[in-house]
């Protein structure tokens, strides 16, 4: 096998030289798919696009016809400020329309139109005050009920998984769990029921503890020895006599012989 040489110009230069080489398979023409393959295109088409958007929309518009059985009426301030104006320009519209048509016969031939004219403000006005300022304000309040309806929903589920932890963690201390957000929440939870049951037993003025309360008993009086029914009282015998020693006994007889001796001189 040849060596190439290291000197070629191909080699003295960092510019890629050449082309890599397309594989020979790459040449061979596709094959077409069997009669029972059915190729689909993932571009949708016109139709299909249209289809989509109708359904949209038709989604939206359930949804939207369900928030508003739900929240058509705000109990907002500005709700209630926006819809008292929208009728005012109302009732001010039909009497407007109402003085114009009867004063037809005055001298003043203009002052008709200006009437008419200031009637048809109203109008848009409040067309104006219902189509765009009370819609949005109907709008805000269903998003803020929907917030709210998702934070209750959280709130509950958060709710079901402590009282399933508490169940689960309850006796023995092998099963509690070792993460920290649900012991905190498994402590939490304890720390609500034991405020709710101290404040229940507190309004209903029972004590704190549910053992009963022992009475002291009273102290029984040290009971003196009784003396023993078996046992007779000793006999009184007499004191032993005491033993003289031997040498004080031999001088005492000595000192009385001599005693005995001196009478008989």
């Amino acid at each position: 096998m040849s060596q190439r040489n290291p000197m070629n110009d191909r080699y003295q230069s960092d510019e890629v030289q050449g082309k890599t080489r397309k594989s020979a398979a790459s040449a061979k023409p596709a094959t077409k798919a069997a009669s029972s393959v059915i190729i689909e295109s993932t571009e949708k088409t016109p139709a299909e696009k249209r289809r989509a958007r109708k359904e949209a929309r038709r989604a939206e518009g359930q949804r939207q016809r369900e928030l508003d059985r739900k929240y058509y009426n705000p109990n907002t301030p500005r709700y209630k400020k926006l819809r008292a104006i929208w009728v005012v320009c109302l009732v001010m519209a039909v009497v407007c329309i109402f003085v114009s048509y009867n004063i037809q016969g005055i001298q003043i031939f203009w002052l008709p139109y200006v009437v008419t004219a200031i009637a048809y403000a109203l109008i848009i006005v409040a067309f104006y005050i219902d189509l765009r300022l009370i819609t949005r304000e109907r709008r805000k309040y269903q998003e803020e009920m929907l917030a709210k309806e998702e934070r209750e929903k959280r709130e509950r589920k958060m709710q079901a998984r402590r009282n399933k932890a508490n169940a689960k963690a309850k006796g023995s201390g092998v099963n509690a769990s070792r993460n920290p957000k649900v012991q905190q929440a498994n402590a939490e939870a304890n720390a609500e029921e034991k405020a709710k049951t101290v404040s229940k037993k507190a309004a209903d003025g029972s004590s704190f503890t549910n053992k009963p309360v022992k009475k002291a008993r009273p102290a029984k009086p040290a009971e003196l020895p009784k003396p023993d029914e078996d046992k007779k009282p000793a006999e009184t015998e007499a004191p032993a006599e005491a033993e003289v020693p031997v040498e004080v006994a031999e001088v005492s007889e000595t000192i009385v012989a001599e005693a005995e001796t001196k009478d008989e001189a």
